[in-house]
């Protein structure tokens, strides 16, 4: 029993090391003896808990799998609903929604970049998984869509929803995926509250226009 512990608690702080790898290169950049020695671990034991490099980014993409899967069961649907009443319109209601996507997605940014690019060439199967944990995420979309119906006048509600996630997805995803994706004409970066911002302009007038 001690000895099955350790290994669990080796292989958790191998995956971290990853992770912590990742924040700074590129996936492929990364020998299995740098992950070895940022966990501390001796490079002999590493494939005792992994067959190859590739096995470390499947045991990470699980550990984000599980991370998400935590954070939408947490998310308190009549605590949601309070604090979007209180905000009081559909464009304040937007700012909040877009900027905490926005916060959460720079903090993980290159990880982010990582997980995606390597899902790209290993995906099938956990594409759909992660398609799937997007849809449960944007069932929480709809307390907004509920409170501020008489402001959207899209009448496929439905459809408004979904392209209303897939348009801060995709979006951000590009943030991510582009270290140089916030330049504009080639010399002025957008700060991120610009980004945010017009990112919310974008979206209220599309919500607000009839269809």
């Amino acid at each position: 029993m001690v000895k099955q512990a350790r290994a669990v608690r080796t292989r958790e702080k191998l995956v971290k090391a990853l992770e912590t790898l990742l924040r700074e290169r590129n996936f492929d950049g990364i020998a299995v003896s740098e992950i070895a020695a940022e966990a501390g671990v001796a490079v002999g034991s590493v494939y005792s808990h992994f067959r190859n490099k590739e096995a470390f980014m499947e045991a990470l993409l699980d550990e984000r799998e599980v991370r998400l899967k935590e954070r939408l069961v947490q998310v308190d649907p009549v605590q949601s609903r309070q604090v979007l009443a209180e905000l009081g319109s559909l464009r304040a209601a937007i700012d909040m929604v877009v900027e905490t996507a926005f916060e959460q997605v720079r903090a993980d940014a290159p990880l982010i970049r990582a997980t995606h690019n390597y899902s790209a060439l290993h995906g099938g199967e956990r594409k759909k998984q992660w398609v799937a944990l997007e849809r449960q995420g944007s069932e929480g979309l709809s307390i907004l869509f509920d409170l501020y119906k008489e402001e959207i006048k899209h009448r496929n509600r439905d459809l408004a929803i979904r392209f209303f996630m897939q348009t801060i997805n995709s979006f951000f995803l590009a943030y991510c995926l582009d270290e140089d994706f916030a330049k504009y004409a080639g010399t002025k970066r957008l700060t991120d509250r610009e980004i945010t911002d017009q990112l919310a302009v974008m979206l209220h007038a599309w919500l607000t226009t009839p269809d």
